[in-house]
């Protein structure tokens, strides 16, 4: 029988990818790209969910299937996933991973959530399926993550109401209410369920004690942590790291697709926000919760200790 997932939930540009991606250099780890499975309760709904969206979002799990049960990455089992999945419509959508975590085996599954953890339902849904499974909680300073995450949605023709402050004319984007969102879910439906098993984990500390933070996290999910095989984990061997197939290219944090590298330098939980023009700061909210994270009000959060 297969080992339950090792789950990696954090907002958007949080570093989900590159965690994983270090992961899946694990001899003893099969990190997949983000699946997206528990948006929906059934194949069905998910797969209309996918065309509904017109987007990438069916990406990672076509990836995932076209490796694992076809074999490797390209255009033609890119297609045969799609088949596999249209042949499959009346599935729950946990029983997919179930079937990607045997065809992993003996290798425990990594799996991202990002999507998921906006919307505390489907994360419900995430511990209903697998409440003996162990999880990371993947944060990142709130002032880092909102810079680089606001610099990027500029960018787009579509902004996702999740990453908008609807509060104010004109909707201005503000990354910081997904934040508060995903971390809030995590604490309110995943710790009470996975307790000792949902590990924290800060990406300033990945970044800057890699090696330790990695082993770290290797001892909660139960694998190999000596000095070798850590040392081992470089994202490039991943077999996801990068773009895929041109039927299936993203899939993966536009952070890790595109070499994107967060700003810690003046990161700080007072005083007005850079991405908005209006004076507006973090939501009271947000600072209790990131000092909850270890992250002081004007601290370089590389320089602190682990929280």
């Amino acid at each position: 029988m297969s080992a339950a997932p090792l789950f990696i939930v954090a907002a958007p540009f949080c570093g989900a990818s590159r965690l994983a991606a270090a992961l899946g250099a694990h001899p003893q780890l099969c990190a997949l790209p983000e699946t997206h499975l528990f948006v929906a309760g059934t194949v069905a709904e998910l797969l209309e969910i996918f065309e509904l969206s017109q987007g990438s979002d069916a990406d990672g799990l076509l990836r995932a299937l076209a490796e694992l049960e076809f074999g490797g990455e390209c255009d033609e089992t890119v297609e045969r996933a799609r088949q596999w999945l249209a042949a499959r419509a009346d599935w729950p959508t946990p029983r997919v991973l179930e079937h990607l975590a045997a065809c992993a085996a003996p290798r425990r599954l990594v799996v991202t959530e990002t999507l998921s953890a906006l919307r505390p339902l489907d994360l419900d849904r995430l511990c209903r399926a697998f409440p003996q499974a162990a999880a990371i909680q993947l944060v990142r300073h709130p002032w880092s993550h909102g810079a680089l995450f606001a610099t990027w949605l500029a960018d787009r023709l579509f902004v996702a109401a999740d990453y908008r402050d609807h509060s104010r004319d004109l909707a201005p984007i503000d990354p910081q209410l997904a934040w508060l969102r995903v971390n809030g879910n995590v604490e309110r439906v995943l710790a009470p369920v996975y307790g000792e098993r949902l590990l924290r984990v800060r990406d300033e500390d990945l970044r800057g004690e890699r090696l330790a933070t990695l082993a770290a996290i290797a001892r909660h999910a139960g694998v190999a942590g000596d000095a070798l095989t850590i040392a081992g984990l470089q994202p490039q061997a991943w077999t996801f790291h990068g773009y895929g197939p041109p039927a299936a290219p993203y899939g993966l944090d536009a952070e890790l697709l595109e070499d994107l590298v967060p700003d810690d330098a003046g990161a700080r939980l007072d005083g007005p926000l850079p991405w908005r023009g209006d004076g507006v700061a973090f939501a009271a909210e947000v600072v209790a919760s990131a000092r909850a994270c270890g992250y002081g009000p004007e601290e370089n959060p590389s320089s602190q200790n682990p929280a």
